[in-house]
């Protein structure tokens, strides 16, 4: 969340509105399910050092994978995957990359394929929280909770369970979920009262058919989503973040 503030001072000058957000990824049995948390209070001190936890979990794990890689005879360095992250949070992104500068790898695609993909050889799991605290953590600091891509994962089991732990949405629109699976979608949001949202998944330039901007939603989407804001709770706890 490092880039928001400098976002919104942009945003602001042109004129366009910036809803903060997170990507937070939860334990599911053995699966990475990932929650998007519309309208985080980013600036919050108790939040951030949740996430400094976090980031330091990701630097032990980017640690291992590259040990890993190193075992089987790439050429790929641990300070090479920092730089590119830039003094963010290090993940496979920025693994994939290292692995093509150093010529261990053709492609981002090759990467993930050969080496650190769910089943490649340097595949480090995560550690994460869970969905539980997840929830509790958004709903805490004023987020709208709403799963992403859900197709993409095995969503129907969770529908129960993260709806009781205030699931608001599901990211129906992204670019790769088909036209069948975004009906599908539709259908399952009727049933739990859930709202249809959307997003390109843009997390840096050249990410394969997820250009900013390739999804969204509608202002009448976007009006229900902003009407679902928890007050952040800090807020009622004037005297301190108890």
């Amino acid at each position: 969340m490092d880039g928001i503030a400098e976002a919104q001072a942009e945003a602001e000058r042109l004129g366009l509105e910036l809803i903060p957000g997170i990507e937070l990824s939860l334990q599911v049995g053995e699966r990475d399910v990932h929650l998007l948390g519309y309208w985080i209070d980013h600036a919050n001190a108790e939040l951030r050092a949740v996430l400094a936890e976090l980031r330091g979990m990701r630097h032990a794990r980017a640690e291992r994978m590259v040990a890993k890689l190193r075992a089987l005879g790439c050429a790929v360095e641990l300070s090479d995957v920092l730089a590119l992250a830039e003094g963010g949070n290090p993940g496979r992104p920025h693994v994939a990359k290292a692995l093509v500068a150093r010529g261990d790898v053709a492609s981002l695609e090759e990467a993930f394929e050969r080496y650190i993909g769910d089943e490649g050889p340097a595949y480090e799991p995560k550690r994460l929280m869970d969905p539980e605290r997840g929830f509790a953590l958004l709903a805490r600091h004023g987020a709208v909770p709403v799963l992403a891509h859900p197709a993409l994962c095995d969503y129907e089991p969770l529908l129960a369970r993260f709806s009781a732990l205030g699931l608001k949405g599901l990211e129906v629109d992204h670019p790769k979920q088909s036209v069948l699976e975004r009906e599908r979608l539709r259908a399952q949001c009727k049933q739990w009262g859930l709202l249809a949202t959307g997003g390109s998944d843009f997390h840096q330039p050249g990410s394969a058919s997820r250009e900013l901007g390739a999804e969204g939603v509608t202002g009448s989407a976007l009006a229900a989503l902003r009407a679902l804001r928890p007050r952040p709770a800090h807020l009622d706890h004037p005297g301190g973040l108890g």
